[in-house]
């Protein structure tokens, strides 16, 4: 079953170091929960922004950008790195700590003529874009880089859909284990046309 599974109740687990290379150093508090505040008012901005330019017109980078401006704005310090090495979208370090993290962003367009009459449908959940999901998580798996500690997925998708489609983002993501996913925290956000989830990888 998906939704918080770090939540009350769940016990905190001991900082453990492999010795492997690459291997994940897993501390349960520090940058997940800094990645959880920062997407809980990267969210906010993007309703504001929606609000202006209309949701039809973010897109993934656009979140991207926003969930960055939170964190530095949150921590300083943090060092962070867009489209990095090995086409991973965001190297995120703070202090000892180095996170990949990958975005996967869902929300079905409308694209209008000149007109502004409804041409056709950008984007949106089916099979591909399932299939380009379940190979993202397979490539963050299987990067083993020295000195990587966390391997996070972002995912934020469209809570409801006008496209007509036997699919819906909220039907392929709703449920995450399908993609053998079980680490996945639910963002905390005021923002209803939207749900995003941080998925833990390591």
């Amino acid at each position: 079953m998906d939704g918080n599974r770090y939540g009350k109740g769940r016990k905190v687990m001991t900082p453990v170091t492999f010795i492997f290379p690459g291997a994940c150093i897993w501390y349960p508090i520090l940058m997940r929960k800094l990645l959880l505040e920062s997407l809980s008012a990267a969210m906010l901005q993007m309703k504001e922004q929606a609000c202006l330019v209309g949701l039809n017109n973010i897109n993934e980078s656009t979140f991207r950008f926003l969930v960055m401006a939170e964190l530095q704005r949150n921590r300083p310090d943090v060092r962070l790195q867009a489209e990095w090495e090995h086409h991973v979208d965001l190297l995120l370090q703070c202090g000892k700590e180095n996170a990949l993290v990958e975005f996967k962003f869902y929300v079905p367009r409308r694209l209008y003529s000149l007109t502004g009459q409804h041409i056709r449908w950008k984007g949106g959940a089916g099979l591909k874009n399932q299939d380009e999901f379940r190979k993202c998580v397979k490539k963050l798996r299987a990067l083993q880089l020295a000195d990587i500690h966390h391997r996070f997925l972002v995912l934020a998708y469209a809570a409801a859909t006008e496209k007509p489609s036997k699919y819906s983002p909220a039907g392929s993501y709703g449920s995450l284990e399908s993609f053998g996913i079980d680490r996945v925290d639910l963002v905390d956000h005021t923002y209803a046309e939207m749900v995003c989830k941080l998925i833990d990888l390591c």
